[in-house]
């Protein structure tokens, strides 16, 4: 890893171990852009001045790839097709932890592994927002619809951890005075990719 910075930090965690049911294709090997759509997800979040990124998925995938050779980048695999999202971001926290100094203040960005619309200006807009009032949760939005990614504190690791049915949105709702919404100018960020209808519908508008 690199050296940590004195200031607020954030490390990412892309959650891409899912089944991709829906899609009825393993959703992170679909072609996007020069690369697959895990591939563009990955190389935007290293674009988002952000210290540290563990991606979540499935040893299949991970094979598939060729995946960053960035200092700051890590594999975790989760090959339990049982598992939801949450299940996957609390292996980032895990794994985060043991290999990076995260501090309290400092902060944990989800961005799930099927939204390839969301910009590095996108992100660089919720770790700033974050680093500026550290101690929220800070979610990115645009025309004023919630999206991704979000950050949360570090100290809230432990809460996340207990939570049950309905992850990370309990964690909103239970720290509500907390929540701030960031609007950013890419529509990518409330635009994830669940059916071949969404992904022909943006194949066509590239």
């Amino acid at each position: 890893m690199t050296e940590c910075s004195p200031q607020v930090q954030v490390f990412a965690i892309i959650p891409a171990a899912g089944q991709s049911t829906r899609m009825g294709r393993c959703k992170q090997l679909m072609p996007m852009g020069e690369g697959a759509m895990l591939e563009c997800v990955i190389e935007t979040a290293l674009h988002g001045e952000i210290d540290g990124l563990c991606v979540v998925t499935s040893s299949m995938v991970d094979e598939e790839l060729a995946l960053s050779e960035d200092p700051r980048f890590i594999v975790a695999i989760n090959d339990d097709g049982a598992s939801e999202m949450l299940d996957s971001i609390r292996m980032g926290m895990a794994v985060l932890k043991h290999r990076c100094q995260v501090a309290g203040g400092d902060g944990y960005l989800v961005c799930p592994g099927d939204m390839p619309r969301v910009t590095a200006e996108d992100v660089c807009t919720v770790t700033h927002a974050f680093r500026k009032h550290a101690g929220d949760i800070v979610i990115a939005a645009h025309g004023g619809t919630r999206g991704h990614p979000m950050v949360f504190p570090a100290s809230l690791a432990g809460e996340v951890e207990r939570i049950g049915d309905g992850g990370l949105k309990v964690l909103i709702e239970h720290h509500a005075d907390s929540v701030r919404l960031v609007e950013c100018d890419s529509s990518g960020v409330i635009e994830d990719l669940d059916t071949p209808e969404d992904y022909n519908r943006l194949k066509e508008n590239a």
